[in-house]
């Protein structure tokens, strides 16, 4: 948890006019670090959020309010709802929520409790960049890993 706070506060810090030629990437107003882990990325693009912390996003990502992840909410978080999307294909989106779900359930249960989020951050764990995209009127996310 400290770790992750601690990166959080650095990226925050980050001077957005100082960066190096192919450092960063650019939405439509803010720079974003090339080396940014995902959640990041997701967070300053979609959002226009910078500086959060692990609970905040995992709460602002869980649609229904009831302290879990379902695959549809892990979908949605990802853009594979995203009409941006409809060329994705069902196993393609199904393999992102699978990954997801490798990463951050550790109980089997299909679905990811706020608790093993929290842990799975405090042990080191990310969400992974799936090299899916998706963007709407304001932003463009796309994954350049895959």
């Amino acid at each position: 948890m400290i770790a992750v706070f601690l990166l959080l506060c650095a990226f925050a810090a980050f001077p957005l006019s100082a960066s190096a030629h192919g450092s960063t990437r650019f939405t439509q107003d803010t720079q974003i670090p090339l080396d940014a882990e995902w959640a990041l990325q997701h967070m300053i693009s979609e959002h226009r959020i910078s500086n959060f912390d692990p609970l905040s996003f995992f709460k602002m990502h869980d649609f229904d309010s009831d302290g879990v992840w379902e695959g549809t909410e892990i979908r949605r978080t990802y853009g594979l709802e995203d009409v941006s999307n409809k060329d994705v294909s069902e196993e393609k989106k199904q393999e992102v929520v699978t990954k997801v779900l490798e990463i951050f359930d550790t109980d089997g249960n299909g679905y990811i409790e706020s608790r093993e989020w929290m842990e799975g951050i405090r042990g080191g764990k990310k969400l992974q960049d799936y090299g899916v995209c998706y963007h709407d009127e304001e932003s463009r996310i796309c994954g350049t890993r895959g």
